[in-house]
C-alpha cells in the first residue's frame, strides 16, 4: 500500500517529535505552562494521525467484517458438529471403559473366590494329612487376566487427562489461595473516598495530571 508523500512526511515528523519530547523536563512555572501547551499539541497530532489511520483501516475493516460474516455460519456449524461428535465419541469411550472395569472386577473377585476355596481345601487336607500339592499348583495357576480396552485405537487420537481444581468450601481454603476482588475494593474506595475500614486493606489516593481530551 503506497502512502501519500505528505502523509509519509507527517508520520516521520510526528515520530521524531515524540522521540524529542520525551526528554522535556518541567522544573519551573514557565516550563510547566509549556508542558500543558505541548500536551495539547500532542493531542492534536494524535487526532490527526488517528484520522489518517482510519481513512486507511476503515475500508479494510469493512472488507474484513464482510469476509468474517461470510465464513462465520459454516465455521460455527462445523465447529458445533465437531464438538457434539467429540462428546458422543467420548461418551462411548467412557461406557466401554466402565464395562471393562466392571468385568475386570468380576474376574478379580472370581479369582479371589477360587483362591479362598482352594485355601480352605488345602487347610482341610493338611488337617487330615492328605496330599495337597495339586491344590497348591492349582492355586498358583489362578491368574486374573488384565482386560484391554476394546475401543479401536486410532492414530493421533487419545484421551487427554488434565487435573483441575474446583472450590467446594472457600472458608476452608488456605489464605494464600484466596485472591482479593480488587475491582470491588477499588469501587468501594471510590464510592466512600477511602473512609470504609476493611481488615487487611489500605485505601489510598493516586494522583495524576489530567488535561482536556484525556480518556
Amino acid at each position: 500500500m503506497e502512502l501519500a508523500i505528505e502523509l509519509k512526511k507527517k508520520i516521520t515528523e510526528y515520530e521524531h517529535d515524540g522521540e524529542i519530547l520525551t526528554h522535556f523536563k518541567v522544573e519551573n512555572n514557565m516550563e510547566y505552562e509549556q508542558s500543558i501547551d505541548i500536551i495539547k499539541s500532542i493531542k492534536v497530532k494524535c487526532k490527526e494521525l488517528e484520522a489518517e489511520r482510519k481513512k486507511i483501516t476503515e475500508p479494510l475493516d469493512a472488507t474484513k467484517k464482510a469476509v468474517m460474516d461470510l465464513f462465520r455460519k459454516p465455521l460455527n456449524a462445523l465447529e458445533n458438529a465437531e464438538e457434539i461428535i467429540k462428546k458422543t465419541a467420548f461418551a462411548f469411550v467412557q461406557i466401554q471403559e466402565t464395562i471393562r472395569l466392571e468385568e475386570q472386577k468380576r474376574l478379580q473377585e472370581e479369582a479371589e473366590a477360587k483362591k479362598i476355596e482352594l485355601e480352605e481345601k488345602i487347610a482341610k487336607s493338611q488337617a487330615q494329612g492328605v496330599e495337597y500339592s495339586e491344590l497348591e499348583v492349582a492355586k498358583s495357576e489362578i491368574i486374573t487376566p488384565v482386560l484391554q480396552s476394546n475401543v479401536a485405537k486410532i492414530s493421533g487420537t487419545y484421551i487427554k487427562k488434565t487435573w483441575k481444581s474446583r472450590i467446594v468450601d472457600f472458608k476452608a481454603m488456605p489464605d494464600e489461595y484466596k485472591l482479593p476482588n480488587e475491582k470491588a475494593l477499588n469501587g468501594l474506595a471510590q464510592a466512600t473516598c477511602g473512609t470504609m475500614v476493611i481488615a487487611g486493606v489500605e485505601f489510598y489516593q493516586e494522583e495524576q495530571l489530567i488535561t482536556r481530551g484525556d480518556k
